[in-house]
């Protein structure tokens, strides 16, 4: 499940990276633009993400982000084979609530 938030979150800040290259036409209207020449990019990109927040529940179609609440997983396959631990399972149909609520505290 970590996993998946982290690609999420990963990708939603990867799309705020990208919005430079997107006229302001193409972008809903409360989605904040940073540029790489920002002597505080970090701190604008965590606002920007923050802008995202109250959106990303209900996903951003336009930016094609995915609903978040519940997040939907179709199938997570475990293979673990270490002498500790032997577990082999495969996970189906998973919804995950939460997602929206991550806690982004810097960006490196």
């Amino acid at each position: 499940m970590g996993g998946q938030m982290f690609l999420s979150i990963i990708s939603i800040t990867l799309i705020v990276l990208q919005t430079q290259h997107m006229t302001a036409k193409r972008l809903p209207n409360f989605v904040h633009v940073c540029k790489r020449s920002d002597p505080q990019l970090e701190k604008c990109l965590l606002q920007t993400i923050e802008s995202l927040r109250p959106e990303l529940p209900n996903g951003i179609p336009k930016m094609q982000i995915p609903v978040l609440e519940p997040m939907v997983i179709p199938m997570v396959a475990v293979n673990r084979n270490e002498d500790a631990l032997k577990v082999k399972a495969t996970i189906k149909d998973i919804q995950a609530w939460g997602g929206s609520k991550f806690v982004l505290n810097n960006l490196k």
